[in-house]
């Protein structure tokens, strides 16, 4: 360690003493190095104060760098410090090649830091909980340590083509047309919110979702806060078999019946869809479960608000906006997409048009989702419900009038909604007698 620590002070001594003499050096390096990297403050110092004459387009030198240091040191000691960073660098050719590897070793120590912070002050873990963490410090520093380049229009064209093909791979549709011809898919690295006032249809959609994508891509992961396993198989029966959710909660089948529900149960058991309904389920532990499934290709979360942060925050915004960061960079970590479940604020009637300050406890919901859907009711008598597209960065927004067959959990479209038809339908109040 102690070699490593001499070895990286020589590796700071040097970039300065590159810039020091010839400060053209700074802008080759700045694309590279950050002050972060440098662990010897008056090192620091003279980067920041090169930099900010880069900024400035001023020029820079030893008297700049001694300007720089004098609240720090005094002048003479200053001296010396300059004097002996241009004696460790004898030449500025190696500077760009110093520069990375110095970039390089303050990476890896500051993953090292992270790792070991972890470990030992991190509350109290399994080891998986702990494993997944690691992990999930392990995808951010190589998320952070991918630099881009210049590319040519012809290279972005190239790309774009190929990640067409991506996405287009790792599409997930609705199965509803008019509203997969907006959404364009959910894709790889989507995180999409449903989002919706309870006893809407929000988990009835979600299961929907949760088919077409078994049927269509492959398996999917459920993961059921609010509902236990077998609640949730009894409503995959009632849509595939055709049998009200009443009479297969009642036991009261007749004999037709019961064939149907053993018809729709062997063909569901051959679906590849995996249910986890444990309650204080965290993205870590999600994590951990996804990574050890082979094809997965939908995670979906009901409900949000349910999930347990991996840390403890001030207020639910922050747990919730955490939450859906950390949903989202898992997303983009595994390449599939994930569907998450959220309530709409309390003020908001399952009557009203929402909208996405509907989404309860945390506008960073709205920030972090690729896709938002909302769901209201429109008409209860006639089972109609509306789905807002709110929020859409690879298609158009719109709305679509759905029928919901609530005995056998089934959407299907009516038609689009247009624009002037969106007016809130709050409940009427009766009129006093007054």
């Amino acid at each position: 360690m102690a070699e490593t620590t001499v070895e990286k002070k020589e590796l700071e001594y040097s970039v300065v003493g590159a810039i020091l003499i010839d400060s053209q050096i700074t802008g080759r390096i700045s694309g590279v190095l950050s002050p972060d990297d440098f662990s010897i403050g008056i090192c620091r110092a003279v980067y920041n104060a090169a930099l900010d004459a880069l900024a400035k387009g001023d020029k820079f030198d030893a008297v700049t760098a001694l300007n720089a240091l004098s609240p720090d040191m005094d002048r003479q000691s200053g001296r010396q410090f300059i004097v002996q960073c241009m004696e460790t660098t004898p030449t500025v050719a190696n500077a760009e090649y110093h520069a990375q590897l110095l970039h390089d070793k303050a990476a890896k120590g500051r993953l090292a830091a992270a790792i070991m912070s972890e470990v030992t002050e991190a509350p109290i873990q399994t080891g998986g909980e702990l494993c997944s963490h690691i992990m999930g410090i392990c995808q951010d520093f190589l998320k952070n340590e991918q630099t881009g380049k210049l590319k040519s229009l012809c290279e972005a064209l190239g790309e774009m083509y190929i990640g067409q093909k991506e996405r287009n791979a790792l599409r997930i549709d609705t199965g509803l047309s008019k509203t997969d011809g907006m959404l364009k898919g959910i894709c790889g690295g989507n995180l999409c919110i449903v989002g919706a006032r309870p006893g809407v249809g929000k988990s009835a959609f979600a299961l929907q979702l949760a088919e077409q994508a078994a049927l269509t891509a492959g398996r999917v992961l459920i993961y059921s806060m609010e509902m236990t396993a077998d609640e949730l198989a009894e409503r995959f029966v009632a849509r595939r078999s055709g049998i009200p959710l009443d009479a297969i909660i009642d036991g009261t089948l007749t004999e037709e019946q019961q064939r149907l529900m053993e018809k729709a149960s062997a063909q569901l058991s051959t679906l590849p869809i995996s249910i986890n309904d444990a309650p204080n389920m965290t993205v870590a532990k999600i994590r951990a479960e996804a990574l050890a499934l082979p094809d997965l290709k939908l995670i979906i979360v009901d409900f949000l608000s349910l999930m347990q942060p991996g840390r403890k925050y001030e207020n639910r915004n922050l747990e919730l906006g955490a939450m859906s960061r950390e949903l989202k960079n898992l997303a983009a970590e595994l390449k599939i997409p994930i569907v998450a479940l959220a309530q709409l604020n309390r003020g908001t009637s399952d009557e009203e048009v929402p909208s996405l300050r509907s989404l309860r406890d945390s506008g960073e919901l709205e920030q972090n989702a690729n896709k938002i859907l909302l769901l209201w009711n429109i008409d209860k008598e006639q089972n109609h419900v509306g789905l807002f597209v709110a929020k859409n960065r690879r298609g158009r927004t719109g709305s679509v009038k759905l029928h919901f067959d609530g005995a056998h959990m089934s959407f299907t479209e009516i038609d689009y909604i247009h624009d002037n038809e969106l007016k809130p339908q709050k409940p009427q109040r009766e009129t006093p007698p007054w």
